[in-house]
């Protein structure tokens, strides 16, 4: 029989481990990243994320303050028997991490902007879940995210037809490096996604 304690511990724990601790295929792929880099500054900024997975891990600090939106991913067999509330277990983990300094609270009222201080609000945490039929276990994943490259990363334009081939690239560019969406506010490395479509 599981109860609430073991999940809220359980949820601390793998909050504090996804904060403090690269995978080490990130870092591997990151030293990829590094040796095949040949923009000076480019190869520096790699090398100090890097030098920040190391040291986060060796003083059990978060990798990047601004990651309190936590995500999430469970799977919950039909054969798991649960004493008490799964989700106000889980939440109460993500509570006591932010309460204990594991992550900063940056969760907001998408509305009002007030920040809830402890990383619980509507719809936060996000919690994904899968059935599983039969199996008697959980599986938690967690994943943190930040929240500033939403905040700070999202620009939105609609152009008509016979000028939006010429503008697409000007206003991508300017999103990215001028006075756009980012404006230096969002930490890099940064992951461009742009959509185009009715």
């Amino acid at each position: 029989m599981i109860n609430e304690k073991q999940i809220s511990d359980l949820v601390f724990e793998l909050v504090r481990r996804s904060e403090t601790q690269t995978p080490p295929d990130v870092l591997a792929a990151l030293q990829r990243a590094k040796e095949r880099e040949t923009v000076p500054i480019a190869k520096m900024h790699v090398d100090a994320m890097i030098n920040n997975a190391f040291k986060a891990a060796e003083m059990g600090i978060p990798t990047c303050s601004g990651t309190g939106l936590m995500i999430f991913w469970v799977i919950y067999g039909t054969g798991a028997r649960m004493d008490g509330d799964f989700e106000r277990a889980l939440i109460e983990g993500v509570r006591r991490s932010t309460g204990e300094g594991l992550v900063r609270p940056e969760a907001v009222h998408s509305l009002t902007r007030k920040n809830s201080g402890d990383n619980v609000g509507i719809g936060i945490p996000n919690i994904h879940y899968k059935i599983c039929p039969g199996a008697d276990w959980i599986e938690i994943t967690a994943n943190p995210k930040g929240g500033g490259g939403d905040a700070m990363g999202s620009a939105m334009k609609m152009f008509r037809l016979p000028a939006a081939r010429e503008n697409a690239k000007p206003f991508i560019l300017d999103a990215v490096l001028g006075d756009g969406a980012f404006q230096g506010k969002a930490c890099p490395p940064f992951i461009v996604g742009v959509g185009l479509g009715g």
